[in-house]
């Protein structure tokens, strides 16, 4: 049983032995290469036993207490940074993150598919303000739901992503009559 604090991010990971008052113990690993020891966000993936979790060295994955693999810039195509502050997984089991930098601020987010970071958003390509950002989800149809201080904002996905809160309405596509 893996257990983890939440409410702050960089916090550690403990897994349950049985040993000690309440029976969880802070999780360390023998391969420092595999591990965080502080994480940012931590979620099991939705069609295996694995445990995701990231931190500011990439993504690491572990499957039954040891960690096996870890995502970063040096085994993958276009990663933006190490730091992965935010993670989730698409209908397809693709993950999307967000990315910060040295200091934690977000800056932008992208989709791993296979090896290859591929679309990247920040502040050049979106209307997310990153400065005003408080997370983001995916729901069942794909759709990802970015949360500003005072906005949410959608990106949605058929032949071409579109933030489909950044088309103006046609005024004069529709009338109004009693």
């Amino acid at each position: 049983v893996w257990f983890y604090p939440c409410g702050t991010n960089n916090t550690s990971i403990k897994k349950y032995t049985g040993i000690g008052g309440n029976g969880f113990q802070n999780y360390a690993s023998v391969d420092s290469d595999h591990t965080c020891g502080l994480f940012n966000d931590i979620k099991f993936s939705p069609y295996s036993d694995s445990l995701y979790v990231s931190c500011a060295s990439g993504i690491n994955i572990a499957y039954a207490y040891d960690f096996i693999y870890n995502i970063n810039p040096s085994n993958t195509v276009n990663m933006p940074t190490a730091n992965v502050l935010e993670f989730e997984f698409d209908k397809e089991n693709n993950i999307w993150a967000l990315f910060g930098d040295t200091n934690n601020n977000p800056y932008a987010f992208a989709k791993l598919e296979g090896n290859t970071w591929t679309n990247y958003f920040d502040a050049t390509n979106c209307p997310v303000d990153f400065s005003k950002f408080k997370g983001f989800e995916i729901d069942t149809n794909g759709v990802i739901w970015v949360l500003e201080r005072n906005y949410l904002r959608t990106l949605s996905f058929g032949n071409n992503p579109v933030w489909l809160n950044t088309k103006e309405l046609d005024k004069n596509a529709f009338s109004l009559f009693p």
